[in-house]
């Protein structure tokens, strides 16, 4: 269930179907309102067809993702550095300010 095994197409196609009629029978014993046609059947045929996807494709995207991993590292070392230094910058702002305070009170 946890392989990185492509899903065979019979499989997918098992699974689609046993997931349309879990849902027509919630739908015919539990809809409040209109119900599902009993003549309602899975057809295969409705859903859509799907291609392969070409390697270089694949491929392409795993380079991408990984750039944008290390893109998002970096720019979260940024951040950390440009919140270290706003909370720096407010201490001695801060500490500036409670100096001036003290010497106009005296």
């Amino acid at each position: 269930m946890h392989s990185h095994r492509p899903i065979q197409p019979f499989d997918a196609l098992t699974a689609v179907r046993e997931l349309f009629h879990v849902s027509f029978w919630l739908a015919r014993t539990y809809a409040r309102g209109t119900k599902p046609d009993a003549a309602l059947a899975f057809d295969a045929d409705a859903l859509p067809k799907t291609a392969a996807i070409p390697k270089r494709a694949v491929d392409y995207l795993l380079k991408l993702k990984t750039e944008l991993r290390e893109r998002d590292e970096k720019l979260s070392a940024v951040l950390a550095d440009k919140s270290a230094l706003n909370e720096e910058l407010k201490r001695l702002r801060g500490g500036g300010r409670g100096e001036e305070g003290e010497r106009g009170s005296a």
